[in-house]
């Protein structure tokens, strides 16, 4: 399984360095990256594969795995912590694709395209107990992590700089999910530097948490930083349980340069660096852009909440619009804004029902509680290798929940 291992590890790397959705006036997603993440019948017209680049690798590695298995008359695969967890996840995922599908009005092609992500999810969780099977995969894990979220940062960068006209960021300038990569890498660097790690990798870390800072600044998206302070908290609380020594010399002077900043930068005005206290000032005082975007969140929640109390225990099913009860701008350019919300934890109840809801939590708690204890049980035993790594992912489920 080497190759579908480096297979693996070549399509995180490339799905982490390119993005999906980004601004036109960047010929690298222009002529590389968006052919990476679309479907083949967007390639060519007719072709009628509604397959991307990483879902046909993923099917690869599947098939090698099977043959593998067959040959040595043994499938290797380990379960993990999270395994009933995420079966039950993946159960409800599809119950509500099949639930979508049985009533009326339902979109097949939608329902999977909203799924699609989750399933990902799934898929990831099996090929690394089906691939990983030593140390050396984290180390490897990590070095794809750090080093295509470093490159994300320079492309970022170099778009705000030289391919923006006017340094002007519009809602769709970056991928939404930019800021969560570059947070988690500062996250994951932070980590290795308080955890442990090798002296490559910490020089690495140093060098990088600069850039993915200012990359992360230029995007002008606030809920990276609040997902970026969130994800901070949760580390420092590991800290303290790993190395309270270290806990007291690191976090409070850290904690009284943030609030000197943010009481410098509350009230600024604009800019890369007002961004990390914009995230938290506008949820006190908004300006009008923040105001609309905050404002159209608020009512989109409750027509969520009053979607859930017509459907509380089957819920609606993928691939079915959710009911708009109150008024919201008018967004539908935008074929997936009444199937998608920004709320996607209540999306989840909305769409899988109560039990769905449940599995989600499932999985998040337990991925937190796991996570949590290993890194202490790593500290007590003295195995430092792979706290960071294991570190970092607890921070990740904190700050993609927040």
């Amino acid at each position: 399984m080497a190759f579908a291992r480096k297979l693996f590890f070549a399509t995180l790397f490339l799905s982490i360095l390119m993005e999906s959705q980004a601004a036109n006036t960047d010929p690298w997603f222009n002529t590389v990256a968006w052919y990476f993440h679309a479907d083949l019948q967007s390639w060519v017209q007719g072709i009628g594969i509604a397959l991307n680049p990483i879902e046909i690798v993923l099917i690869i590695i599947v098939v090698a795995w099977m043959l593998r298995g067959r040959k040595d008359k043994r499938y290797h695969f380990e379960r993990g912590l999270l395994y009933w967890p995420i079966l039950a996840l993946f159960a409800m995922l599809l119950y509500g694709v099949l639930w979508g599908l049985v009533r009326s009005g339902s979109d097949l092609a939608i329902a999977l395209q909203e799924v699609r992500a989750l399933f990902y999810c799934v898929i990831a969780y099996f090929l690394v107990g089906i691939l990983f099977t030593h140390r050396r995969d984290l180390e490897t894990l990590t070095w794809v992590i750090l080093i295509s979220a470093f490159l994300l940062g320079i492309e970022d960068t170099i778009r705000y700089f030289f391919l923006l006209p006017g340094h002007v960021v519009g809602d769709l300038t970056y991928d939404h999910e930019d800021v969560v990569l570059l947070a988690f890498a500062i996250l994951l660097a932070g980590a290795m530097v308080l955890l442990g790690s090798t002296r490559r990798q910490k020089i690495f870390a140093f060098v990088s948490i600069p850039l993915d800072l200012l990359a992360m600044g230029v995007t002008h998206r606030r809920a990276g930083f609040a997902a970026l302070v969130a994800g901070a908290v949760f580390l420092a609380i590991l800290l303290f349980r790993a190395n309270r020594a270290l806990f007291f010399k690191i976090v409070p002077v850290t904690a009284l340069i943030f609030s000197i900043y943010l009481a410098a930068y509350w009230n600024c005005g604009g800019g890369t660096l007002c961004q990390p206290a914009r995230a938290i000032s506008s949820q006190f005082n908004p300006d009008p852009r923040d105001l609309a975007s905050n404002a159209y969140r608020i009512t989109e929640t409750e027509d969520l909440s009053l979607n859930i109390q017509s459907n509380p225990l089957t819920g609606l099913g993928f691939g079915q619009p959710f009911i708009f009860y109150i008024p919201v701008a008018n967004l539908s350019f935008w074929k997936f804004w009444n199937y998608t919300p920004h709320n996607e934890i209540l999306w989840v109840w909305v769409k899988t029902g109560m039990l769905g809801f449940f599995a989600f939590w499932w999985l998040m708690g337990t991925g937190i509680y796991r996570s949590g204890r290993l890194v202490r049980a790593l500290s007590l035993a003295g195995d430092y290798r792979a706290r960071a790594i294991l570190a970092a992912a607890a921070c990740l489920i904190v700050m993609q929940i927040t």
